[in-house]
Protein backbone atom coordinates (compact mmCIF):
# COMPACT_ATOMS: atom_id res chain seq x y z
CA UNK A 1 0.00 0.00 0.00
CA UNK A 2 1.24 3.45 -0.87
CA UNK A 3 2.23 5.56 2.14
CA UNK A 4 -0.27 8.14 0.88
CA UNK A 5 -3.15 5.70 0.46
CA UNK A 6 -4.50 6.19 3.98
CA UNK A 7 -4.24 9.98 3.93
CA UNK A 8 -6.98 12.44 3.04
CA UNK A 9 -6.58 14.97 0.22
CA UNK A 10 -5.43 17.80 2.50
CA UNK A 11 -2.99 15.48 4.29
CA UNK A 12 -1.62 14.36 0.92
CA UNK A 13 -1.15 17.95 -0.19
CA UNK A 14 0.68 18.78 3.02
CA UNK A 15 2.93 15.75 2.58
CA UNK A 16 3.65 16.80 -1.02
CA UNK A 17 4.52 20.31 0.17
CA UNK A 18 6.90 18.91 2.79
CA UNK A 19 8.73 16.89 0.11
CA UNK A 20 9.49 20.04 -1.82
CA UNK A 21 12.54 22.25 -1.65
CA UNK A 22 11.19 25.33 0.13
CA UNK A 23 14.26 27.45 -0.57
CA UNK A 24 13.97 26.97 -4.34
CA UNK A 25 10.15 26.96 -4.27
CA UNK A 26 10.35 23.55 -5.91
CA UNK A 27 7.81 20.83 -5.15
CA UNK A 28 8.51 17.34 -6.46
CA UNK A 29 5.98 15.28 -4.50
CA UNK A 30 2.99 13.99 -6.45
CA UNK A 31 -0.23 12.15 -5.76
CA UNK A 32 -3.47 11.50 -7.59
CA UNK A 33 -6.96 12.46 -6.56
CA UNK A 34 -6.08 15.86 -5.15
CA UNK A 35 -8.80 18.46 -4.79
CA UNK A 36 -9.07 21.56 -6.99
CA UNK A 37 -7.60 23.75 -4.25
CA UNK A 38 -4.39 21.68 -4.51
CA UNK A 39 -4.09 21.74 -8.32
CA UNK A 40 -6.43 18.83 -9.06
CA UNK A 41 -8.45 18.43 -12.23
CA UNK A 42 -12.09 19.26 -12.89
CA UNK A 43 -12.50 15.95 -14.75
CA UNK A 44 -11.22 13.80 -11.93
CA UNK A 45 -11.64 10.74 -11.66
CA UNK A 46 -11.23 10.32 -15.43
CA UNK A 47 -8.02 12.36 -15.64
CA UNK A 48 -5.46 9.75 -14.63
CA UNK A 49 -6.95 6.90 -16.66
CA UNK A 50 -7.36 9.05 -19.75
CA UNK A 51 -3.87 10.44 -19.18
CA UNK A 52 -2.47 6.91 -19.35
CA UNK A 53 -3.87 6.57 -22.84
CA UNK A 54 -2.86 10.04 -24.03
CA UNK A 55 0.70 9.18 -22.97
CA UNK A 56 0.44 5.78 -24.71
CA UNK A 57 -0.80 7.43 -27.91
CA UNK A 58 2.19 9.77 -27.94
CA UNK A 59 4.57 6.83 -27.51
CA UNK A 60 2.85 4.85 -30.27
CA UNK A 61 2.99 7.90 -32.54
CA UNK A 62 6.81 7.79 -32.40
CA UNK A 63 6.59 4.35 -34.05
CA UNK A 64 3.71 5.21 -36.43
CA UNK A 65 1.46 2.72 -34.63
CA UNK A 66 -2.32 3.18 -34.31
CA UNK A 67 -4.09 1.96 -31.15
CA UNK A 68 -7.15 0.88 -33.13
CA UNK A 69 -7.41 -2.91 -33.22
CA UNK A 70 -4.63 -3.49 -30.69
CA UNK A 71 -5.21 -6.10 -27.95
CA UNK A 72 -4.63 -4.63 -24.50
CA UNK A 73 -4.33 -5.87 -20.91
CA UNK A 74 -4.92 -3.50 -18.00
CA UNK A 75 -3.63 -4.08 -14.50
CA UNK A 76 -6.04 -2.85 -11.85
CA UNK A 77 -9.81 -2.50 -11.49
CA UNK A 78 -10.31 0.87 -9.78
CA UNK A 79 -11.02 4.31 -11.24
CA UNK A 80 -7.72 4.62 -13.09
CA UNK A 81 -8.01 1.17 -14.68
CA UNK A 82 -11.68 1.59 -15.57
CA UNK A 83 -11.18 4.97 -17.23
CA UNK A 84 -8.11 3.61 -19.00
CA UNK A 85 -10.27 0.82 -20.42
CA UNK A 86 -13.06 3.26 -21.30
CA UNK A 87 -10.68 5.37 -23.40
CA UNK A 88 -9.09 2.30 -25.03
CA UNK A 89 -12.54 1.04 -26.08
CA UNK A 90 -13.48 4.51 -27.37
CA UNK A 91 -10.35 4.52 -29.54
CA UNK A 92 -10.99 1.07 -31.00
CA UNK A 93 -8.62 -1.08 -28.95
CA UNK A 94 -9.69 -4.49 -27.63
CA UNK A 95 -9.17 -4.84 -23.86
CA UNK A 96 -9.11 -8.52 -22.92
CA UNK A 97 -8.30 -8.38 -19.22
CA UNK A 98 -8.50 -6.37 -16.00
CA UNK A 99 -6.84 -7.59 -12.83
CA UNK A 100 -6.17 -6.71 -9.22
CA UNK A 101 -5.06 -8.45 -6.04
CA UNK A 102 -8.39 -10.31 -5.76
CA UNK A 103 -8.27 -11.88 -9.23
CA UNK A 104 -8.83 -11.08 -12.85
CA UNK A 105 -11.37 -10.82 -15.64
CA UNK A 106 -10.42 -12.31 -18.98
CA UNK A 107 -12.54 -12.14 -22.10
CA UNK A 108 -10.74 -13.09 -25.33
CA UNK A 109 -13.52 -11.35 -27.32
CA UNK A 110 -12.84 -8.09 -25.50
CA UNK A 111 -14.43 -6.27 -22.60
CA UNK A 112 -17.17 -3.96 -23.85
CA UNK A 113 -18.53 -0.70 -22.42
CA UNK A 114 -21.65 -2.37 -21.05
CA UNK A 115 -19.64 -4.92 -19.09
CA UNK A 116 -17.24 -2.22 -17.89
CA UNK A 117 -20.16 -0.34 -16.31
CA UNK A 118 -21.04 -3.46 -14.30
CA UNK A 119 -17.66 -3.65 -12.58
Amino acid sequence: MSPLAALGRQDEAAKGERKGNKLAHEHTGTFTGKGLEFGGSLIRPEATGYGNIYFLLEMLKTRNIDIKGKVCAVSGSGNVAQYTVEKLIELGAKVVTLSDSDGYIYDPEGIDSEFLLSI
